[in-house]
């Protein structure tokens, strides 16, 4: 504990040598599924992400980004009985994205997210029924993943970024079932200094 404030002060100098600090927001749009058990009938559910970052360079490639995104996640399903549905999960998504300038125009991104559960609902719809459940005491609150990606910089302010979030926990809290969160996102950004 001693060489924290030392510690603070070799991070903050390194973040600030190079000299580029960038703020900004992105908004787009989610194709997400869940994967592993039970998961053979559904298609994937299509929402939105949005929210804002700070990009911190390391050097003239390469760059730290903490984001802090407001996320639509979930699947579509239907099953024999004739049900069709929609599961619903929205997040807290803070993913922290290392970046590397490949190219003048294209970045390259990994690293990895935590999810903060907000709300999980069971949309359904039958012949001769139809309502919304809230599943949320059925599922996690906390979820993991990985990110990949790519972004293409127009240099005036403006990337579009595709990602790829790979789940690496189990977000339902039955035991037995096994399920996993995958996400593309597509995105626009804008950042500023």
């Amino acid at each position: 504990m001693k060489n924290l404030p030392f510690l603070l002060v070799l991070v903050a100098f390194t973040f600030t040598s190079c000299g580029c600090h960038y703020y900004g927001f992105k908004s787009g749009l989610n194709v997400s599924s869940i994967n592993g058990d039970d998961t053979g009938d559904t298609q994937p559910r299509l929402g939105f992400f949005g929210g804002g970052f700070a990009e911190l360079c390391i050097d003239d490639y390469t760059s730290v980004q903490p984001e802090v995104l407001y996320s639509q996640q979930g699947v579509k399903y239907s099953d024999r009985n004739g049900y069709d549905g929609t599961i619903k999960l929205d997040y807290i998504d803070v993913p922290v994205m290392v970046k590397f300038k490949a190219t003048k125009d294209f970045i390259i991104e990994a690293g990895p997210q935590v999810g903060f559960l907000l709300s999980a609902k069971d949309k359904y719809e039958s012949p001769n029924n139809s309502g919304i459940n809230d599943i949320k005491d059925d599922m996690k609150n906390i979820d993991f993943g990985a990110n990949f990606g790519l972004n293409y910089d127009l240099q005036n302010g403006w990337l579009f970024g595709a990602r790829y979030n790979l789940g690496l926990a189990d977000i339902n809290k039955n035991s037995g079932v096994n399920n996993k969160n995958g996400v593309f996102q597509f995105s626009v950004v804008f950042k500023f200094q």
